[in-house]
């Protein structure tokens, strides 16, 4: 279990730098683009692994728009289409703690701990951006 867990937290992380990078603008998002270095990868193993990871990752791109991280135009047999991060997920990825505000935002440090591979901080990140989600929308509920 804590494999995929894992494994949905870098791919969340490569996914929310793409999309803040390119804010506003819509982007097709390949998910082999998801996968990493795809050298690295299993190399002596066939290549029915890159069915199953690209079936990962387009089961992380899912999840994130349906829990309105992101919008999209759709999905295809290769890429997630027109994808951009909503207001929650911009906000979120914004976000600078208050002891912190002189620092980055959520969304340049995972930026850089995707280039530079670090996969603790991506998962201390992604955890406190689904995390920062919930209190969003307790934040944000009637009454």
């Amino acid at each position: 279990m804590a494999f995929n867990i894992d494994k949905f937290n870098e791919q969340a992380a490569r996914l929310f730098a793409h999309l803040y990078e390119s804010f506003p603008e819509p982007v097709d998002c390949a998910y082999a683009e998801l996968l990493g270095d795809l050298e690295e990868k299993r190399s002596d193993e066939p290549l029915e692994w890159l069915e199953v990871d690209e079936q990962f990752a387009r089961s992380t791109m899912s999840w994130l728009v349906n829990e309105d991280f992101i919008d999209a135009q759709g999905f295809d047999t290769a890429a997630m289409r027109g994808a951009v991060l909503t207001s929650k997920g911009l906000q979120i990825l914004n976000a600078v703690p208050v002891a912190l505000q002189t620092q980055a935002s959520i969304g340049d440090e995972l930026k850089d701990a995707v280039k530079q591979g670090a996969r603790d901080k991506i998962k201390e990140l992604v955890g406190k951006i689904l995390g920062a989600s919930i209190t969003v929308a307790i934040d944000n509920m009637p009454g």
